[in-house]
C-alpha cells in the first residue's frame, strides 16, 4: 500500500522553527516525512534531490539555492521542555540535522539520536498534508497552519475547537519575530502576517486555494493591549477535513478521544493512547491531571504532564478502601506484565527488520545489473507519481514488503535467523 502523504510532525519541532523560511520548513518537513518509517531502526536516510525539490514545488535546477537551505537545516536548533512526574523540566537541545551529504544526485542525511526519538515518539502529533503544504507562499502561514493542525483532530467530533492560549511574545517566537523591532507594535504584526497568514489558510478567491482548516485569531488583551492569542478552528467546507478515513472513528466518539484532544493532545496521540491503555487506568490518568490543572500544580505543558501521568500511571486524590487498594495493585501488577510483553514484543519486531534488510541484501546481491533494472520498475509500477519518485533503488524502504515476496523461502529463512 502507498505511503499516505501525511506527516506526523511532533510538537517540538512545530514549535521550535521560527526562524526557518519557506523552503526550509518545507524541506525539513518533506526529509522528515521520507525517513519517519525508519527514525529508530536507521541511523541514515537518503532522498534523491530532484524528487525532494519537487514534492516542496521548488525549481530543482536552482541546486544551489537547494544546498543553501539544507545548509541552513543543518544549523537550526530544536529545543524541547519535558516535565517529569515531580514537576521539573528536562529540557533539551539539538540541530535540526546532525550531518548531511549529496553525492551523484542523492542527498543523504542523519538525525541525533535525541531529535529522531522525539520525532518518532506518538505523544504530541500535528499532522500536515504535504500536497497541502506545497501550495504555501509565506513561510509564517505554513507555521500557523502547522500550530492549529495539532488541534484539528478533534473536528471528527465537534464543528470547532480551539488552540492553547499563547501570550504574544510566544506567538512571535514561534514565527522568529520575537527579535524584530518592527513586530512589537500589534498592529504591524496583524496587518504583515497574521491577517495574510489567515487568508492564505482559509482561502481566498483571488489568490489562495486554501487549506483543510480554516481559522480565526482571538485576543486577550491586559488594557487596551492585546497579550495573548489562540486560534479557533473549523473544518474548510471547500476541502474536506484531511484526517484518515479509516476504523478510527468510534474511537473519535469516545469520551476519551474528547477529553484527551482538549488538554492539547493530537488525533493520532489521542488514538495511540486509547488503543495502548487500559481504558479505568486512563480514566484515573485524566482525572488526576484535571485534579493538578484546577489546583494550578501544573505550571507547563497539559500535554506534558498528561503524557507522563500516563507513563508513570498516575492516581487521583480520592479516599480509597483496602479493596480499591488491593484491586489497583493487582491491576498496576497486570500492566507491569502487559508492559513487559509489549516490551518483548517491539523488541522481536526490531530484530524481524533488521533481518529482513539482511535477507533483501543478500537477494539483491544474487541478481544480474538487468535483472534488478527489470524488478525495480516492476515493483514501481503500482505506486503513486510522488512514491515513484521517491524510489530509486531496491533498498528503498517504500518497496521493502513487496520485495520479500520476491525472496524464496522468505518467511522460513526469517523464522530460521529469528530464532537462530
Amino acid at each position: 500500500m502507498a505511503k499516505k502523504k501525511e506527516l506526523k510532525k511532533h510538537s517540538s519541532a512545530i514549535h521550535a522553527n521560527g526562524k526557518l523560511s519557506l523552503l526550509e520548513r518545507k524541506l525539513s518537513n518533506v526529509m522528515l516525512f521520507n525517513a519517519y518509517d525508519e527514525l529508530l531502526t536507521e541511523r541514515v536516510h537518503s532522498i534523491n534531490v530532484y524528487a525532494l525539490a519537487e514534492v516542496c514545488g521548488f525549481n530543482s535546477k536552482n541546486v544551489e539555492a537547494l544546498k543553501e537551505a539544507i545548509r541552513n537545516l543543518a544549523t537550526a536548533r530544536i529545543e524541547w521542555d519535558i516535565l517529569n512526574e515531580d514537576g521539573s523540566k528536562k529540557w533539551g537541545v539539538s540541530t535540526l540535522l546532525s550531518s548531511v551529504e549529496i553525492e551523484k544526485g542523492t542527498c543523504t542525511y542523519e538525525y541525533s539520536r535525541a531529535l529522531a526519538e522525539k520525532f518518532a515518539s506518538p505523544e504530541l502529533y500535528g499532522v500536515i498534508n504535504l500536497e497541502i503544504q506545497k501550495n504555501f507562499n509565506s513561510g509564517h502561514a505554513l507555521t500557523i497552519y502547522e500550530i492549529c493542525s495539532r488541534f484539528k483532530g478533534i473536528l471528527s467530533k465537534r464543528s470547532h475547537c480551539y488552540t492553547h492560549w499563547y501570550t504574544l511574545e510566544q506567538f512571535k517566537k514561534f514565527l522568529g519575530l520575537n527579535d524584530l523591532e518592527y513586530y512589537k507594535e500589534f498592529k504591524h504584526l496583524n496587518n504583515k502576517v497574521l491577517k495574510p497568514a489567515v487568508k492564505e489558510i482559509n482561502g481566498s478567491l483571488k489568490k489562495y486555494v486554501g487549506t483543510d482548516i480554516a481559522i480565526e485569531p482571538e485576543f486577550k488583551r491586559q488594557g487596551r493591549a492585546v497579550s495573548d492569542i489562540r486560534f479557533r478552528i473549523e473544518s474548510n467546507k471547500q476541502i474536506p477535513l484531511a484526517l484518515e478515513k479509516n476504523n478510527y472513528e468510534d474511537i473519535r466518539k469516545t469520551p476519551h478521544y474528547v477529553q484527551l484532544v482538549e488538554f492539547g493532545m493530537s488525533d493520532k496521540g489521542a488514538i495511540h493512547i486509547i488503543q495502548s491503555t487500559e481504558h479505568d487506568t486512563l480514566t484515573q490518568n485524566i482525572e488526576a491531571t484535571q485534579q493538578a490543572l484546577e489546583a494550578g500544580r501544573i505550571s507547563s505543558s497539559v500535554t506534558g504532564f498528561l503524557t507522563q501521568a500516563i507513563k508513570e500511571n498516575y492516581q487521583p486524590t480520592v479516599n480509597k478502601t483496602e479493596k480499591q487498594k488491593a484491586e489497583e495493585q493487582l491491576k498496576k501488577k497486570e500492566a507491569a506484565r502487559e508492559k513487559q510483553k509489549n516490551e518483548a514484543k517491539t523488541k522481536q519486531e526490531s530484530k524481524r527488520k533488521i533481518y529482513s534488510k539482511q535477507l533483501r541484501e543478500e537477494y539483491i546481491a544474487t541478481l544480474t545489473e538487468q535483472e534488478q533494472v527489470d524488478l525495480l520498475a516492476q515493483l514501481r509500477d503500482n505506486k503513486t507519481p510522488m512514491i515513484k519518485k521517491l524510489i530509486k533503488s531496491l533498498s528503498s524502504p517504500q518497496i521493502a514488503s513487496e520485495l520479500n515476496e520476491h525472496i524464496p523461502s522468505f518467511d522460513t529463512k526469517l523464522e530460521a535467523l529469528m530464532n537462530g
